[in-house]
């Protein structure tokens, strides 16, 4: 292919790629909506997740309670920690891990970098990325 030959098919992959560029790329505004959406649907998620991790050790504790009261026996301690879904380290962890989610989600609907700064200095290394 000769030099000349080649300038034409250039121009047009540029201009090309321009083209496709521009119609790929939506403009800021038109990400927050959906962003907006998903933040107050992860926020629903979070504070349902924290009640039933709380709420799991209830029911479990209560169904042990009402199913020994009928015996005369003394109900141990040890017995009902075992009857747990989650000991109390586990809960304490995963709502730990939920706390640490919502900072990540709030951080997804401000746009301004000082609040994104601020809220990005908060979280944990380990969430932080490269």
């Amino acid at each position: 292919m000769s030099c000349q030959s080649k300038k034409p098919v250039l121009a047009t992959l540029i201009a090309t790629l321009a083209l496709l560029g521009g119609l790929g790329c939506a403009r800021h505004s038109a990400y927050k909506a959906p962003v907006i959406k998903f933040r107050d649907a992860s926020i629903v998620v979070i504070e349902l997740t924290k009640t039933y991790l709380t709420e799991l050790n209830k029911v479990e504790r209560d169904q042990y309670i009402y199913t020994h009261a009928s015996v005369p026996q003394q109900i141990k301690l040890n017995e009902l920690e075992r009857e747990q879904v989650f000991s109390r380290d586990a809960v304490a962890t995963r709502l730990q891990a939920l706390d640490q989610l919502s900072l990540t989600r709030n951080c997804c609907i401000d746009w301004q970098p000082a609040i994104l700064q601020t809220r990005s200095s908060r979280m944990p290394p380990s969430l932080k990325g490269p």
